[in-house]
């Protein structure tokens, strides 16, 4: 039995179609080098489980015994409501019964864009099937996290909990998924230390939708198509044309009201010392930006935003999504990745890990979308 279990997975950048991939049009979305943990232990079943949770970003830690129904959630502090909720749902489901030691700490700034509640969200969901031994697909894992996502904000879009369980650079269009190749691409994040919700943002965008629907639907459609065209220049690795692309994806999401001024400059920063282009990304009010650079202009980007930005780092692809860190307190066999720019998802089983007992993933073809099911719970991504 699987007693205690460790799981990881990763944040992300929105390279285009933030907001607008709310009202059905597709987003560019690629998995980045930082992390959120979850740590799992089943310690008993009993009659009435108790949950207990620490939050090491939050200082915080509660203990409540199982129960369904909103008690459940009651008296409990708000940022533990979405993991609470991914427990209830998968209890409820499965017929769980253990109580739960579960322990979460990451490496992501909340609050700034880049996703970091969905990577909880995976790694919990990831880390609760894996130690209960659910023979769950990646496609459950996302629509597990999914339940924590609606609780954080409201009516999502579901690409921050898919790009965090699969890794890599995809994009995202009404819950279908691609995976997209294309030429290494360096970018440079900008934090503004302004933190934000995103419902609330997303909430104020459909208020604008909904009192001008003439005026802001354009632009929703145009941030579409400017997607199909970003992806196009990725692939070519038109530096130029896809920094212009952003310059006009940043200016179409001032005009439907998410920029502040904190985040224009940053860009306005990163335009003057020469990147190519820059924009928010996520949903804005706040949160981070990036400039698209490469080895002629990083040094003077990066020196120029250090002198505004919070704590500016430069972010490589993460190729790998959702995947083990340990099992039964025992640092877990992790095949070697292969990090290849945005050639993402092409996945196969690896010889050198088919004989491990606590990794036997069966991965057939190269479509996502019908990745098989992983046996023993285990949901990783293989490079070869």
């Amino acid at each position: 039995m699987r007693k205690v279990v460790q799981v990881s997975a990763p944040s992300k950048i929105i390279l285009a179609g933030e907001h607008s991939v709310v009202y059905g049009q597709p987003a560019l979305v690629i998995a980045i080098d930082k992390r959120a943990f979850a740590k799992v232990e089943r310690t008993g079943s009993i009659v009435k489980p108790i949950i207990q949770i620490t939050t090491q970003n939050y200082g915080t830690s509660i203990s409540t015994p199982f129960s369904v129904g909103y008690e459940f959630f009651a008296n409990q502090p708000a940022h533990f409501h979405p993991l609470l909720q991914i427990i209830q749902s998968i209890y409820v489901k499965e017929g769980l019964h253990d109580s739960l030691k579960i322990d979460i700490h990451s490496e992501i700034p909340k609050g700034a864009g880049l996703g970091s509640s969905a990577a909880v969200c995976v790694s919990l969901s990831a880390a609760l099937a894996s130690a209960f031994e659910l023979d769950y697909s990646l496609e459950d894992i996302s629509a597990l996290a999914f339940e924590g996502e609606k609780v954080v904000h409201g009516t999502p879009s579901g690409v921050d909990n898919t790009i965090a369980t699969f890794g890599g650079c995809l994009r995202y269009q009404q819950g279908k998924i691609k995976s997209v190749r294309g030429s290494d691409i360096q970018l440079i994040i900008g934090n503004t230390g302004i933190s934000h919700e995103t419902k609330t943002w997303v909430s104020k965008v459909r208020s604008r939708y909904d009192a001008y629907p003439e005026v802001i639907a354009p632009i929703i459609e145009a941030m579409g198509f400017l997607v199909g065209e970003a992806e196009k220049y990725l692939t070519s690795g038109d530096l130029e044309r896809l920094g212009e692309l952003f310059d006009i994806n940043h200016g179409l999401l001032s005009t439907i009201g998410v920029s502040i001024p904190r985040l224009d400059q940053l860009v306005n920063i990163a335009r003057t010392a020469g990147a190519y282009g820059a924009k928010l990304t996520g949903a804005g009010g706040g949160g981070c930006m990036f400039a698209l650079v490469d080895e002629k202009n990083q040094q003077s980007v990066f020196e120029s935003l250090q002198k505004t930005a919070i704590s500016p780092v430069i972010v490589n692809l993460e190729s790998q999504g959702v995947r083990p860190t340990m099992i039964n307190d025992s640092p877990s066999l992790i095949p070697k990745i292969k990090t290849c720019g945005f050639s993402g998802f092409v996945t196969t089983l690896r010889k050198s890990i088919t004989s491990s007992p606590m990794i036997r993933p069966i991965i057939a073809g190269i479509n996502i979308v019908n990745q098989t099911k992983l046996r023993e719970g285990f949901h990783g991504q293989i490079v070869s």
